[in-house]
């Protein structure tokens, strides 16, 4: 696009005191592109644990998989399988041959 000489430069203010409207809506434009930049390089997520796998017990179709060791009888992974039963037959199901796969996690400070 050609330059007009005649017409004069596009200036944001139209006088001293006051920004033009199209002026002060670029500025707020800007000014909120700016801020949601930042914003948005300031926000810290929290690192994602994996799953645990340091510790495996497994016990008919129950594996436990976690950060602490846990002996076979714990009474933690007897009371699962009670459970799965206990389930079962209230459901009126046959008992599943596929694993269940049940994570436990150590406790975070």
């Amino acid at each position: 696009m050609a330059k007009n000489p005649d017409q004069p430069p596009l200036r944001c203010h139209t006088s001293r005191d006051r920004p033009s409207p199209r002026c002060r809506s670029c500025l707020i434009w800007i000014g909120l592109t700016v801020a949601a930049v930042l914003g948005c390089g300031v926000v810290h997520r929290p690192a994602t644990t994996g799953l645990p796998d340091r510790h495996k017990v497994s016990a008919n179709q129950l594996v436990v998989q976690s950060d602490i060791r846990l002996p076979k009888t714990h009474p933690l992974i007897q009371d699962l399988e009670t459970l799965r039963g206990d389930i079962a037959r209230t459901l009126n199901l046959p008992l599943q041959k596929q694993p269940v796969t049940v994570y436990l996690f150590a406790d975070e400070v």
